[in-house]
């Protein structure tokens, strides 16, 4: 019986060793560590992982999991900004960076921006079309009850004392016109839009929705103004004759008469129109997309700069829009010695003619809208995660308007030059 007592004993014993070998867990590691030194405790992590495609360790939460540095490529490039995700096209599907999980959202997700304004300003030309053709708009022409001898000139020089007189006359009707008509001729060409007013300055107003990481849709309105321009717009073509008689006299008396010679130029400028139009202002109401392309440039820093297209239609509301004419009328006298004179001298060979042809203001146009279409192309240029700059151009077509007697005019076609800028919501 002793001796069974004495196995038994034994066993306990062993059985108690067991169990505690057993229950190692984590009082084991800090116990482990303080008989092998600091070293291995400082470099033992249970929740650490090897790569960020790893999964979590048991027991671990995903808070306390870290990335291993361990050999491999280390967390962050060397070459600047930390790693970091962003959209790949522009400002407006949200320019909040994404920072790399490694197993399981770490955080709230980033909502992308659904909506941003934006504010344009611009110019733009036209290259075709024009705001008048006398021929259509039956406009009356500049030309009406002018009467090109009423400006006939005559001079005297010499006395009866002296012997001699010459009377000379400067004028268009002494003679008659050619077979051709090449020396009497009006010429009144259409007047396009850019030379009835100065380039339009453009501003507008514009809201945008998201549709896609490459597609939005946009409303804009905006509006538009011109100063009204002034300039030559018909000629009056003629010949121009200067005639010299010479009387003789003796003793006071009258002795002869002779031809002192006649001179003459042809396809003289008698008479020059010029056009002052109207100021304009328009109203812009469109609506249309864009879609967006890869960035070209600045993603690894996300300041990207994106290119895209654009469509919009929508419809323009003009003023109505008038003229004032007026009609400067040639010295005869100075047409046939004109050769060599200064630009000074030019300008004050022609004199202003009032009460001449139609008075008072000529409406070409009543106010009214016009359907328009727009092709656009740019750059868009992400500034901050918010906010962003665009630059675009392309084309812009106006439907002709109806003159003020009913018939249509020309469309207009357009190259506007617009800087965006926009902010996301």
């Amino acid at each position: 019986m002793r001796l069974v007592g004495i196995v038994t004993a034994s066993a306990l014993l062993s059985g108690c060793s067991y169990l505690g070998g057993f229950g190692f867990g984590k009082k084991s590691a800090s116990h482990y560590s303080s008989h092998v030194g600091p070293a291995y405790a400082s470099s033992f992590d249970p929740c650490q992982i090897p790569h960020a495609q790893a999964p979590i360790p048991q027991g671990c939460h995903p808070s306390q999991v870290s990335l291993s540095t361990a050999g491999g490529f280390p967390q962050q490039p060397q070459f600047g900004a930390p790693q970091v995700a962003t959209q790949h096209y522009g400002s407006h599907a949200g320019a909040k960076a994404h920072a790399p999980v490694l197993h399981a959202s770490q955080g709230p997700k980033m909502r992308k921006p659904r909506f941003r304004g934006a504010l344009d300003m611009g110019v733009e030309k036209s290259y075709r079309g024009n705001i008048l053709d006398p021929n259509i708009a039956g406009t009356p022409s500049p030309f009406d009850g002018y009467d090109a001898s009423n400006y006939n000139e005559g001079a005297i020089s010499g006395s009866v004392a002296s012997g001699q007189i010459v009377l000379t006359d400067w004028s268009t009707s002494s003679r008659p016109r050619t077979t051709d008509g090449a020396f009497d001729e009006r010429l009144q060409p259409p007047i396009a839009f850019d030379d009835a007013w100065s380039v339009p300055a453009t501003i507008g107003l514009s809201g945008e929705y998201v549709l896609t990481d490459k597609a939005t849709l946009f409303g804009r309105v905006g509006y538009a103004a011109s100063e009204g321009a002034s300039g030559t717009v018909a000629i009056q073509q003629a010949t121009v004759y200067q005639d010299n008689t010479i009387e003789t006299y003796e003793a006071g008396v009258l002795t002869g008469i002779s031809n002192g010679g006649t001179f003459f130029r042809p396809n003289t400028e008698i008479a020059r129109v010029s056009y002052d139009f109207s100021d304009m202002n328009r109203l812009d109401l469109e609506a249309g997309g864009r879609v967006y392309f890869d960035p070209v440039a600045g993603r690894t820093t996300g300041q990207t700069i994106t290119p895209f297209v654009g469509l919009s239609g929508g419809a323009s509301r003009y003023n109505a829009v008038s003229y004032k004419q007026d009609i400067d009328q040639l010295f005869y006298s100075s047409a046939i010695s004109a050769d060599g004179v200064s630009s000074t001298d030019e300008q004050l060979r022609y004199y202003d003619l009032d009460n001449t042809g139609p008075q008072g203001a000529i409406e070409v146009y009543d106010a009214q809208w016009v359907p328009t279409g727009r092709l656009a192309a740019g750059l868009e240029w992400q500034v901050t995660p918010k906010t962003a700059l665009a630059f675009e151009t392309g084309v812009r077509v106006e439907a002709a308007r109806d003159y003020a007697n009913g018939a249509k005019g020309d469309t207009n076609v357009t190259v506007p030059f617009t800087l965006r800028g926009s902010f996301n919501f």
